[in-house]
Protein backbone atom coordinates (compact mmCIF):
# COMPACT_ATOMS: atom_id res chain seq x y z
CA UNK A 1 0.00 0.00 0.00
CA UNK A 2 1.30 3.54 -1.05
CA UNK A 3 0.19 7.18 -0.17
CA UNK A 4 2.16 9.16 -1.99
CA UNK A 5 2.16 12.91 -3.28
CA UNK A 6 5.11 14.11 -6.25
CA UNK A 7 5.58 17.13 -8.16
CA UNK A 8 7.00 18.22 -11.34
CA UNK A 9 8.55 21.68 -12.25
CA UNK A 10 9.26 22.70 -15.84
CA UNK A 11 12.36 24.94 -14.58
CA UNK A 12 13.48 25.90 -18.44
CA UNK A 13 12.36 23.70 -21.44
CA UNK A 14 15.60 21.52 -21.30
CA UNK A 15 15.28 20.95 -17.56
CA UNK A 16 12.56 19.43 -14.87
CA UNK A 17 12.46 19.35 -10.71
CA UNK A 18 10.88 16.68 -9.20
CA UNK A 19 9.99 15.69 -5.64
CA UNK A 20 7.95 12.84 -4.05
CA UNK A 21 7.19 11.78 -0.85
CA UNK A 22 4.91 9.52 1.18
CA UNK A 23 4.33 6.24 3.29
CA UNK A 24 4.69 3.11 1.80
CA UNK A 25 3.28 -0.21 3.81
CA UNK A 26 4.21 -3.62 3.51
CA UNK A 27 3.25 -7.11 4.68
CA UNK A 28 6.05 -7.46 6.35
CA UNK A 29 5.80 -4.82 8.96
CA UNK A 30 9.62 -3.79 9.01
CA UNK A 31 10.16 -2.99 5.91
CA UNK A 32 7.31 -0.21 6.18
CA UNK A 33 8.78 3.12 5.11
CA UNK A 34 8.48 6.42 5.02
CA UNK A 35 9.98 7.77 1.86
CA UNK A 36 11.75 11.20 0.08
CA UNK A 37 12.91 11.74 -3.43
CA UNK A 38 14.22 14.52 -5.39
CA UNK A 39 15.97 15.10 -8.57
CA UNK A 40 16.39 16.41 -11.82
CA UNK A 41 16.27 15.66 -15.39
CA UNK A 42 16.10 17.18 -18.84
CA UNK A 43 17.07 17.05 -22.50
CA UNK A 44 20.59 17.91 -23.84
CA UNK A 45 20.17 20.49 -26.84
CA UNK A 46 22.16 19.01 -29.76
CA UNK A 47 23.15 20.91 -32.86
CA UNK A 48 21.34 17.82 -34.76
CA UNK A 49 18.15 17.56 -35.81
CA UNK A 50 18.49 12.79 -35.73
CA UNK A 51 19.41 12.60 -32.44
CA UNK A 52 18.44 13.21 -28.87
CA UNK A 53 19.67 12.86 -25.06
CA UNK A 54 17.69 12.24 -22.01
CA UNK A 55 19.59 12.38 -18.47
CA UNK A 56 18.42 12.50 -15.07
CA UNK A 57 19.57 12.10 -11.83
CA UNK A 58 18.08 11.31 -8.29
CA UNK A 59 18.48 11.06 -5.08
CA UNK A 60 16.19 9.00 -1.93
CA UNK A 61 15.51 8.93 1.83
CA UNK A 62 13.67 5.82 3.27
CA UNK A 63 13.02 5.53 6.96
CA UNK A 64 11.52 2.25 7.46
CA UNK A 65 10.03 0.57 10.66
CA UNK A 66 13.54 -1.64 11.38
CA UNK A 67 16.10 0.87 10.96
CA UNK A 68 17.88 -1.97 9.37
CA UNK A 69 15.81 -1.03 6.66
CA UNK A 70 16.60 2.52 6.45
CA UNK A 71 18.29 3.53 2.97
CA UNK A 72 19.98 6.12 0.94
CA UNK A 73 19.54 6.11 -2.62
CA UNK A 74 21.10 7.68 -5.91
CA UNK A 75 20.40 7.20 -9.35
CA UNK A 76 21.91 8.79 -12.86
CA UNK A 77 20.30 7.77 -16.02
CA UNK A 78 21.03 8.29 -19.70
CA UNK A 79 19.18 7.65 -22.90
CA UNK A 80 19.73 8.90 -26.15
CA UNK A 81 17.58 8.26 -29.38
CA UNK A 82 17.91 8.34 -33.03
CA UNK A 83 15.80 8.78 -35.44
CA UNK A 84 16.76 6.55 -38.65
CA UNK A 85 15.52 6.20 -42.63
CA UNK A 86 12.02 5.03 -43.11
CA UNK A 87 10.69 6.23 -39.90
CA UNK A 88 12.72 3.74 -37.59
CA UNK A 89 13.69 4.86 -34.42
CA UNK A 90 16.52 3.44 -31.64
CA UNK A 91 16.92 4.23 -28.14
CA UNK A 92 20.19 3.00 -25.98
CA UNK A 93 20.05 3.98 -22.63
CA UNK A 94 22.13 2.96 -19.24
CA UNK A 95 21.87 3.58 -15.72
CA UNK A 96 23.72 3.62 -12.22
CA UNK A 97 21.99 3.15 -8.97
CA UNK A 98 23.77 3.15 -5.85
CA UNK A 99 21.63 2.01 -2.43
CA UNK A 100 22.91 1.75 1.47
CA UNK A 101 21.38 0.82 4.58
CA UNK A 102 23.32 2.77 7.06
CA UNK A 103 22.03 0.40 9.87
CA UNK A 104 21.79 -2.80 8.75
CA UNK A 105 25.54 -4.57 9.87
CA UNK A 106 24.68 -7.52 11.25
CA UNK A 107 20.75 -8.14 10.65
CA UNK A 108 20.51 -11.53 10.13
CA UNK A 109 17.84 -10.95 6.72
CA UNK A 110 20.99 -9.39 5.14
CA UNK A 111 23.54 -11.46 6.13
CA UNK A 112 22.25 -14.81 7.58
CA UNK A 113 25.64 -15.52 8.51
CA UNK A 114 26.69 -12.70 10.65
CA UNK A 115 28.11 -9.27 8.64
CA UNK A 116 30.66 -6.27 9.76
CA UNK A 117 29.64 -4.32 6.87
CA UNK A 118 26.45 -2.71 6.01
CA UNK A 119 24.76 -3.06 3.51
CA UNK A 120 25.64 -1.41 -0.31
CA UNK A 121 24.08 -2.23 -3.78
CA UNK A 122 25.25 -1.15 -7.00
CA UNK A 123 23.51 -1.68 -10.19
CA UNK A 124 23.96 -0.99 -13.46
CA UNK A 125 21.51 -1.20 -16.49
CA UNK A 126 22.12 -1.26 -20.31
CA UNK A 127 19.18 -1.27 -23.01
CA UNK A 128 18.60 -0.98 -26.89
CA UNK A 129 15.26 -0.70 -28.55
CA UNK A 130 14.60 -0.62 -32.16
CA UNK A 131 10.67 0.85 -33.27
CA UNK A 132 9.01 0.53 -36.29
CA UNK A 133 7.42 3.66 -38.13
CA UNK A 134 4.32 5.05 -36.60
CA UNK A 135 1.03 3.70 -38.33
CA UNK A 136 -1.81 5.71 -37.07
CA UNK A 137 0.31 6.69 -34.12
CA UNK A 138 1.36 2.76 -33.37
CA UNK A 139 4.50 1.46 -33.26
CA UNK A 140 5.69 -1.67 -32.71
CA UNK A 141 9.15 -2.32 -31.00
CA UNK A 142 11.82 -4.74 -29.71
CA UNK A 143 14.30 -4.59 -27.00
CA UNK A 144 16.82 -6.30 -24.85
CA UNK A 145 17.96 -4.66 -21.48
CA UNK A 146 20.80 -6.45 -19.56
CA UNK A 147 21.03 -5.39 -15.61
CA UNK A 148 23.20 -6.52 -12.83
CA UNK A 149 22.98 -5.87 -9.09
CA UNK A 150 26.26 -6.53 -6.40
CA UNK A 151 25.68 -6.14 -2.79
CA UNK A 152 27.41 -6.31 0.12
CA UNK A 153 24.87 -9.04 1.20
CA UNK A 154 25.37 -11.73 -1.38
CA UNK A 155 22.15 -12.66 -1.22
CA UNK A 156 20.87 -9.79 -3.03
CA UNK A 157 23.28 -9.73 -5.86
CA UNK A 158 21.67 -10.70 -9.64
CA UNK A 159 22.36 -10.44 -13.32
CA UNK A 160 19.23 -10.14 -15.66
CA UNK A 161 18.69 -10.15 -19.32
CA UNK A 162 14.94 -9.39 -20.57
CA UNK A 163 13.83 -8.81 -23.88
CA UNK A 164 10.55 -7.40 -24.90
CA UNK A 165 8.26 -7.10 -27.02
CA UNK A 166 6.53 -3.28 -27.08
CA UNK A 167 3.39 -1.67 -28.68
CA UNK A 168 3.05 1.58 -28.41
CA UNK A 169 0.58 4.60 -28.82
CA UNK A 170 0.87 8.51 -29.18
CA UNK A 171 -1.44 11.25 -30.39
CA UNK A 172 -4.48 13.19 -29.17
CA UNK A 173 -7.96 12.20 -28.62
CA UNK A 174 -10.17 14.93 -27.36
CA UNK A 175 -14.16 14.04 -27.56
CA UNK A 176 -15.23 17.72 -26.10
CA UNK A 177 -14.15 19.19 -29.76
CA UNK A 178 -16.36 19.81 -32.38
CA UNK A 179 -15.64 17.41 -35.36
Amino acid sequence: EAHRGEVEVEVAPWLIAFAGGGRRIFSDMARSRYEVDLGLGGQILLPVSFMNVLWAASGRMFRAHEPAYHQWGANALLAVQFRLPAGLLARLSGGVTVDVYPNSEGYRVFFPQGGSEHRRDVQGRFGATLWSPALWGVRLGASYEFSERTSTAELFGFRDHRGLVRLAWSGEVDVTLPR
